[in-house]
């Protein structure tokens, strides 16, 4: 639809490593602790996003630079080198 219309389209990619990942879940308050298995499972089946889903830029956010309440605020300042369509984050 936002392309019938000309809308560019940005997907944002929080990149974070698995041992980021599997770090901060260490330590999250024990009844909201994320399986690991759980964890290694879906991050063995993420992909980035693409240009053919759609998106005219796709912005590649250096997870380890996020947090809970700054997430709207990296997203929305994660304008750095533009590479063939897509944003990397500095």
């Amino acid at each position: 639809m936002a392309r019938t219309h000309g809308v560019p389209v940005e997907g944002p990619w929080i990149r974070v490593t698995l041992a980021v990942t599997l770090e901060r879940n260490r330590l999250r308050q024990s009844e909201i602790l994320l399986p690991e298995d759980g964890i290694r499972s879906f991050e063995r089946q993420l992909e980035p996003p693409t240009d053919s889903e759609g998106f005219s830029d796709v912005r590649v956010i250096d997870g380890r630079k996020v947090h809970r309440a700054g997430l709207s605020y990296a997203i929305d300042n994660a304008m750095a080198s533009n590479v063939g369509g897509v944003q990397v984050d500095q």
